[in-house]
C-alpha cells in the first residue's frame, strides 16, 4: 500500500529538525533575511550551489516546508527514492522535456508551495558563482512565479564536490527581498526571455553575496 503525502510532510518535519540541529552544532550556521520569505503563496527558491548541502540548507533556514527540484539519476534504489520522498525530493530528467516533472512543480506553486532551484544548474567546480540556465526561466515563464533569491555561502569549503565527509566550514545563508513576477514582465518572449530571466536573478543572488561575503 503506497504511504500517503501526509505521511512524508510528517517525515520531512524530522528531518528540517534534524538538520537545523546538525548545521547549528557542527557548521554554526547563520540565516539572514528570513523576514524577506512570506510564510504563505508559492514562489521559486532560487539558490546557487556549490555543495551536495545545499539542497537541505536552502530549506531549513525557513519556518516552511519546501520542495525541491533534483536529478531523476539521484533516485537509485526503492530505498533512496523513499528517503528523498520524505525531503520532498521533485526528480526531473536532465536534457529532455520532462513534461510530468514540470506539470508537477507549476502544480506546486500554483497550490502555495516553494520550489527550490539552482539556476546555475549544476555545482560549481571552485565555487564562484556560474551563469544561470534558461531552465528556471522556463518555470518561471510558466508558473507565473515569484522568486526568492537565496546565496549560501561556506559550503564549497565544507563539501566541495568529490568530497564524502564536510569539513566544520561556518555557513552563512541569506534570503533576499522576493522578486515579483510582474517584474520580469518586460523580458522577451521565448528562450530570449528565459535566458534574461535567469540572469537577473543571478543577479539578484551575486548581490547577496557581496552583502554577506563582503
Amino acid at each position: 500500500m503506497p504511504l500517503s503525502q501526509g505521511f512524508y510532510d510528517r517525515a520531512y518535519t524530522v528531518f528540517w529538525k534534524t538538520y537545523r540541529v546538525v548545521f547549528k552544532l557542527y557548521f554554526r550556521w547563520q540565516v539572514h533575511g528570513v523576514e524577506n520569505v512570506p510564510l504563505t503563496g508559492g514562489a521559486i527558491l532560487a539558490v546557487n550551489h556549490s555543495s551536495a548541502l545545499d539542497p537541505p540548507l536552502g530549506g531549513v533556514g525557513l519556518p516552511r516546508k519546501i520542495w525541491y527540484l533534483g536529478r531523476a539519476s539521484l533516485v537509485k534504489s526503492r530505498f533512496t527514492d523513499f528517503i528523498f520522498k520524505c525531503q520532498h525530493l521533485v526528480p526531473i530528467t536532465r536534457g529532455e522535456a520532462d513534461l510530468g516533472a514540470m506539470k508537477r512543480i507549476i502544480s506546486l506553486i500554483a497550490s502555495g508551495e516553494i520550489v527550490l532551484m539552482f539556476p546555475e544548474g549544476t555545482r560549481s567546480a571552485d565555487g564562484t558563482l556560474g551563469p544561470g540556465k534558461e531552465g528556471i526561466g522556463v518555470f518561471v515563464r510558466h508558473a507565473k512565479a515569484d522568486v526568492i533569491p537565496c546565496y549560501i555561502s561556506g559550503t564549497w569549503r565544507a563539501m566541495p564536490k568529490g568530497s564524502v565527509i564536510p569539513r566544520p566550514v561556518k555557513i552563512r545563508i541569506a534570503y533576499g527581498p522576493i522578486i515579483r513576477y510582474a517584474e520580469f514582465a518586460d523580458c522577451p518572449k521565448g528562450r530570449p526571455g528565459f535566458a534574461v530571466i535567469s540572469a537577473r536573478i543571478m543577479e539578484r543572488i551575486a548581490a547577496l553575496k557581496r552583502e554577506i561575503e563582503g
